[in-house]
């Protein structure tokens, strides 16, 4: 099933992950995998280059409960906290005729939209990271304001603008301190309320292939021996 869940974690993991990228402090995993995985000379290059970021800061997207247990810092991680009904009513079946040769039969699995709840959780051992995550985060994503949705072409992503339709309504909804003072960490975590989205169980033309995060790519003892597998 391919929904709006989906489609807003992948969607706010590479607006993430590009801010950083573009700004040189982090590099794109997949650009060091082949078929989905590193290999010997991928993982060299990877390190290599990670080693000439005098600041690194790790990504992480939404995995199992296990990412939580990652230590590198400065790092942002992202937590799926939930979602419930949304609100606004909507038909249970719709036509798209968007091709008026074919038109197609859209499914929701429920007769409302849901709201979503993502934690961005950014992490860091002093101040000044943590105004350099707090920039990241919100060049990549607005307090309040659209994003484009992201599905499997990066390229064609970033090349698309923001249109009048179909695009990703986010707005912070809270915040709170989860500071580890025993450990000299500083957290915050900012929680993005995404809107009325609409569950939809067959979208037609579209397969979502698996994200994969930077815990492919760090040594074992850095991520509790946990390698993600992001979907």
């Amino acid at each position: 099933m391919i929904n709006i869940q989906e489609i807003v974690e992948r969607t706010m993991y590479m607006s993430l992950l590009h801010t950083t990228e573009t700004m040189g402090y982090t590099l794109d995993p997949d650009n060091y995998l082949v078929d989905g995985l590193p290999t010997l000379e991928t993982e060299r290059a990877f390190n290599t280059d990670m080693a000439s970021i005098s600041k690194f800061i790790y990504i992480f997207g939404i995995g199992n409960n296990q990412s939580r247990g990652q230590k590198e810092c400065p790092r942002i991680s992202l937590d799926l906290k939930g979602f419930y009904p949304g609100n606004v009513g909507i038909p249970q079946y719709i036509i798209d005729d968007s091709d008026k040769t074919n038109p197609i039969m859209v499914e929701y699995s429920s007769n409302s939209t849901h709201t979503i709840a993502i934690d961005v959780h950014l992490v860091s051992n002093n101040q000044m990271d943590m105004r350099l995550l707090h920039t990241i985060m919100y060049k990549a994503l607005p307090a309040m304001g659209y994003i484009k949705p992201y599905y499997n072409d990066k390229s064609e992503w970033l090349n698309r603008k923001i249109s009048s339709t179909d695009n990703i309504f986010i707005e912070v909804g809270n915040y709170y301190d989860h500071n580890d003072s025993d450990h000299g960490i500083l957290e915050k975590v900012y929680t993005y309320h995404i809107t009325d989205g609409m569950v939809i169980e067959a979208l037609p033309d579209i397969t979502l292939v698996p994200i994969h995060d930077i815990s492919l790519l760090i040594q074992p003892e850095l991520s509790d021996g946990i390698k993600l597998h992001i979907t």
